[in-house]
């Protein structure tokens, strides 16, 4: 999953990003009642697949446009990010599994360990 934001004239950010938006403007409501905001920072996640539905990883900065009222803004900001998931898991406990359960365990616990985060081999 891919992330970009983007943020006419703002500097990027330093360190870890947070979302800001600037002070709103009063609410001006037109003539059939929208409410205008003004945001300086916007956060536009991105999932993109192939037609066989496989998730396309390889995707940079460069892969995208961002457009409001047919004018290209800058992406000022773009990032990789894991997309979270939700994992069922099904256990055969029959007496034929007996003698695998501890296994099984083992394999669970690995399964769901959280991940190693990555060293600098710098």
């Amino acid at each position: 999953m891919a992330f970009f934001l983007a943020t006419p004239g703002a500097i990027p950010p330093q360190g870890p990003l947070s979302p800001r938006t600037a002070a709103p403007h009063p609410a001006a409501e037109s003539p059939s009642g929208a409410i205008r905001v003004d945001a300086s920072l916007v956060l536009i996640p991105v999932h993109v697949t192939t037609e066989d539905g496989a998730s396309v990883t390889d995707l940079s900065k460069e892969s995208f446009h961002v457009f409001e009222d047919s004018t290209e803004q800058p992406i000022t900001y773009f990032a990789k990010d894991d997309a979270p998931v939700s994992i069922g898991v099904l256990l055969d406990t029959s007496g034929s599994m007996q003698h695998k359960m501890r296994r099984c365990s083992e394999a669970r616990q690995a399964f769901f360990a959280p991940p190693t985060p990555p060293t600098n081999s710098s």
